[in-house]
């Protein structure tokens, strides 16, 4: 039998020794598809996507998606891998690594709508390239990584042909398209600034309390307190933050503001250490130590004086 209910799963996750090859950590956010039980994990230091057919259509979709995906050489597009007769020595698994980053969701509040369309772009260049759909581009199934890179995960519906997600991109489209360029980082609820996965990275987790957002080590010491509104997972040492009237700004690994949260947005890179920082509609360029190294101007006007 190659599918099991949601409680042998959610036994499972509980009793490790239930798994053949595998030991699951740090198990949570447990939740459901319509053919698969999910929930987050840590493997191997690894953070991870468990999938547990539940359907017995389930695995014959994501055979097939594997074995598109298998062939695929590009490295954003995602891959998967099958354990067969894992769980209970009857049940596959697929476990998909979880790639670093923020959801679509939370990078529509901190992201530029230029940085966002063109996530969006490279993405649809990489189907048409690939010849594929993957027939689950939802805002909740996208990555979205420090450099605007889109990463989609939950590719088990993945078929051969491009074309078949052009209603939901053209729905994304419409969605960043609807952001005001002036004010994207203010007119959403606090709410929506949690609704994403929480990895253990750089030693540090994110955790939501009734204070706010802070980080807590490995131990579930609290590093650095619950101040803020929403915060970004560490990347070279480096997170950004809101504070709760919606301020943003960058922290080191202790803690400590790099780059003040006052502004409106800060984007930062973990590829160059620099900083996108927006403040009166206007930009800046902070490097990496939190100085800032160029004057305040259009964003395009600061992107030619550092090409010159």
């Amino acid at each position: 039998m190659d599918c099991c209910s949601i409680q042998d799963f959610h036994l499972a996750l509980h009793n490790t020794h239930l798994f053949a090859t595998i030991r699951p950590q740090c198990i949570e956010a447990q939740c459901r598809s319509t053919h698969f039980a999910e929930c987050r994990a840590i493997i191997d230091c690894r953070d991870v996507l468990l999938h547990a057919p539940i359907t017995p259509k389930a695995m014959a979709l994501a055979e097939r998606a594997y074995a598109i995906l298998r062939g695929e050489r590009s490295d954003r597009i995602g891959k998967f891998t099958i354990l067969h007769n894992e769980l209970n020595n009857r049940t596959s698994i697929i476990i998909e690594d979880i790639p670093k980053g923020i959801t679509l969701d939370c990078a529509m509040i901190t992201m530029s709508q230029y940085k966002l369309i063109g996530g969006l772009r490279e993405l649809t260049e990489r189907l048409r390239h690939a010849n594929i759909s993957l027939n689950n581009l939802r805002r909740h199934n996208i990555i979205v990584d420090s450099n605007g890179h889109w990463h989609p995960i939950r590719l088990y519906y993945t078929t051969m042909g491009y074309g078949c997600d052009s209603e939901q991109i053209l729905k994304l489209r419409s969605d960043i398209e609807q952001l005001s360029p002036k004010d994207n980082t203010l007119n959403e609820p606090l709410s929506a600034y949690r609704a994403e996965y929480i990895p253990l990275l750089e030693g540090l987790r994110r955790t939501i309390t009734a204070e706010g957002v802070g980080f807590i080590d490995k131990e579930g010491n609290m590093v650095i307190a619950p101040r803020y509104a929403w915060a970004s997972d560490f990347d070279e040492g480096r997170a950004m933050v809101m504070t709760k009237d919606r301020r943003m700004g960058l922290i080191d690994t202790s803690g400590r503001e790099v780059i003040e949260a006052k502004y409106e947005i800060v984007e930062y890179s973990a590829k160059d250490g620099n900083s996108w920082v927006r403040q009166n509609n206007l930009w800046s360029l902070f490097d990496y130590s939190g100085l800032q190294i160029t004057e305040w101007d259009d964003r395009e006007m600061v992107d030619e004086d550092i090409e010159l």
